[in-house]
């Protein structure tokens, strides 16, 4: 037998001899329930503000080069007008970028593109998103649209109206991982 497969057992022993003796002690067993509760809550707080920065390679480091930048939760949305049958769709995406300062450019304003994907994915007819044709139309309209409204924010309204908006700045690509239809 392994030291470790021994070293294991020796601790659930211990345990289970630590068990027995807080068992007969009622007023102890109370304490090291409540100090174990404590120190429970304490772990899951701190791990549920650490593991964002654990995964995120610790802080705010984005790797150089191409990112992809999921929209999550996936976005679902109505659609159809006014006067037809409630319909939905949800759809999953994520966007492209080329290099980690356009990345975090569109992680800061991810609340805004979130909302102005709505409002596209939300007016869209049931005809537009029959075909492949119309869903990669929708695609290049999203990819668009996103792109020109980071270039109003960072750059100002007139900015965006005075000069072209780059097609693949700071977004390159707009990519569909789920697009499902409810008809």
């Amino acid at each position: 037998m392994s030291s470790v497969n021994q070293h294991v057992q020796w601790d659930v022993a211990a345990s289970v001899c630590y068990l027995e003796k807080v068992a007969s002690n009622g007023e102890e067993m109370f304490m090291n329930l409540y100090v174990l509760r404590i120190c429970m809550a304490i772990g899951l707080l701190l791990s549920s503000i650490m593991v964002p920065v654990w995964a995120a390679g610790g802080g705010d480091k984005i790797p150089e080069g191409i990112n992809y930048i999921p929209v999550a939760p996936a976005l679902i949305v109505n659609y159809g007008g006014p006067d037809s049958k409630t319909r939905y769709i949800k759809v999953e995406l994520s966007i492209r970028a080329e290099n980690a300062a356009d990345t975090k450019t569109l992680m800061h304003h991810l609340p805004l593109i979130r909302d102005r994907l709505i409002s596209i994915f939300s007016a869209q007819t049931e005809e537009a998103l029959g075909s492949v044709e119309g869903k990669e139309k929708l695609r290049l309209e999203a990819l668009a649209e996103i792109n020109r409204v980071v270039h109003e924010i960072e750059y100002g309204a007139d900015a965006a109206t005075q000069h072209s908006i780059p097609a693949n700045k700071p977004a390159s690509d707009l990519l569909f991982n789920n697009f499902v239809v409810q008809r």
